[in-house]
């Protein structure tokens, strides 16, 4: 679904000018749907503001490892990437994203290719 551009334009003037956090479920909701939309930045920034508002959320790992993956594989950030992929191990070291964050970490340092290295993941076990 593409969002009409005075949508767009309207929620980052609002959330440009401080208003007020939206709710993590409604921020979570507009990051995927800029994801969806290949906005990475937009999504990015959405994530990062419900991590940084929302730290009990149960998004919040979720939110830290879409960072991660979208600075690694669609921004080209591997840094980032990897910090984000580092701050899910040491925060959420048991979740069910930390094992392909491990991954992730290496392929960050690496540039090898993400979906043959989590393949490769998965098959080893």
């Amino acid at each position: 679904m593409r969002w009409p551009i005075a949508v767009i334009v309207s929620m980052i003037i609002f959330m440009a000018c401080g208003g007020p956090v939206p709710d993590e479920k409604t921020l979570l909701e507009q990051a995927q749907k800029f994801q969806t939309s290949e906005n990475y930045s937009q999504a990015c920034d959405l994530y990062e503001k419900l991590i940084k508002h929302y730290p009990n959320s149960d998004f919040r790992y979720k939110a830290i490892f879409m960072v991660g993956y979208m600075e690694l594989e669609n921004l080209k950030n591997p840094k980032k990437a990897k910090k984000m992929f580092e701050k899910i191990l040491k925060e959420y070291p048991n979740c069910d994203l930390a094992d392909d964050s491990a991954v992730l970490i290496k392929v960050a340092e690496s540039g090898s290719d993400i979906t043959k290295s989590l393949q490769d993941s998965l098959d080893s076990h």
